[in-house]
């Protein structure tokens, strides 16, 4: 008695986790990155001892930095499902990858509400300029605080369900979920 042929249309099972045995030499690997990063948060709080101003900058700038790559890459995901296009699977894994950090950014985010007043003299200061008091209802911090937090909400959200398609285009190898 022969076995029946399976279809070649059937789904795909579910890939095998990438995870390292607990004996690697490299599983160990995120202690080193967590020594870097109380080192590198001891050096942020001498820079803010030293001058807080010019802290608030640094951080601003090397948030932005960040947050515009993570950005670059889930426009670049947008883009692969809104043109459908089938070729880039394997490319989009690492857009992907990195713009699965977006939500991270929120709170990384809590800093610049502290530093707000340095970083920005237009929230709730109406003495600069008669157009800042002109744009009063736009330019003040509880309509820029609500609109930041749509921004993420939006953001979360679009980063978390195409990664979540991905994942299950991987278990169910379903080409439409692309589309």
């Amino acid at each position: 008695m022969s076995e029946p042929k399976k279809s070649s249309k059937a789904p795909k099972k579910a890939l095998s986790p990438y995870l390292m045995p607990a004996g690697h030499v490299w599983a160990g690997m995120w202690k080193i990155f967590a020594a870097l990063a109380v080192v590198g948060v001891a050096m942020a709080a001498a820079g803010y001892g030293h001058d807080p101003k010019r802290f608030a900058f640094a951080y601003l700038t090397a948030f932005a930095w960040g947050f515009t790559l993570c950005m670059g890459a889930l426009f670049f995901v947008l883009l692969q499902h809104l043109t459908s296009s089938g070729w880039s699977v394997t490319v989009r894994r690492g857009a992907e990858q990195l713009m699965n950090v977006l939500p991270i950014f929120i709170g990384l985010f809590i800093p610049i509400l502290f530093f707000k007043e340095s970083l920005y003299p237009w929230l709730g200061h109406e003495e600069h300029a008669p157009a800042i008091v002109a744009k009063s209802g736009f330019l003040n911090f509880k309509f820029w605080a609500v609109r930041t937090g749509i921004y993420f909400a939006i953001i979360t959200f679009l980063a978390t369900r195409l990664h979540s398609l991905s994942l299950e285009q991987d278990e169910t190898g379903d080409p439409k979920l692309t589309i």
